[in-house]
């Protein structure tokens, strides 16, 4: 199903990208922003209360109004702001700014990914499908401390958030062109 492999190379972008929330987002803070470590945790933990409290208000929310696609599209672009924000400002009032967007995108990227797979899918191989999303999201877990890391090493951090920043656009006009064919013309 190679439009189903072209969307999945898409996710694992995204990932990649997204994924530098828990790996070189925190060292960004240490290193160049110099927040202590309870500073950290609370914009960390900002994250975290935004999606438990927010996820499933906005889903309901937006679902009804907007396509997957452009939801995938918007929930990219969101991302790529916000990482784009840590190239521009380091006061506090905008690290929560660029954590609470980069929430939102997560907000609605992750979910409708796994809900593409799904919709592409048949009865029996529904099992399969999902298995490459997961695996999907799993290398790209394993390979996102190590880019993001590298670049940042070898860079610096703002060189990595441009990169990340570009990456997260190329994402969402993948999602443009590679999400419509995958689902039901009343969803896409």
């Amino acid at each position: 199903d190679f439009p189903f492999i072209l969307f999945n190379l898409v996710c694992v972008f995204f990932s990649v990208a997204f994924f530098q929330i828990m790996n070189t987002l925190p060292l960004f803070y240490k290193d160049v922003v110099h927040l202590t470590q309870a500073e950290i945790g609370l914009l960390m933990g900002f994250s975290g209360i935004l999606i438990v409290l927010f996820e499933m208000l906005l889903i309901h929310c937006t679902e009804k109004r907007f396509s997957i696609t452009q939801l995938l599209v918007f929930g990219s672009l969101v991302t790529a702001v916000s990482y784009f924000i840590f190239t521009i400002n380091h006061t506090l009032g905008f690290l929560y700014l660029a954590i609470g967007m980069m929430s939102i995108g997560e907000m609605l990227v992750l979910p409708l990914m796994s809900s593409v797979t799904a919709f592409r899918a048949q009865k029996n191989n529904r099992g399969a499908y999902m298995g490459l999303n997961g695996m999907s999201t799993a290398f790209a877990f394993i390979i996102s401390p190590f880019l993001g890391t590298h670049i940042a090493t070898t860079y610096g951090f703002n060189t990595l958030w441009v990169i990340t920043s570009i990456i997260l656009v190329l994402v969402a006009l993948g999602y443009q062109f590679f999400t419509k064919p995958l689902l039901p013309k009343n969803l896409q």
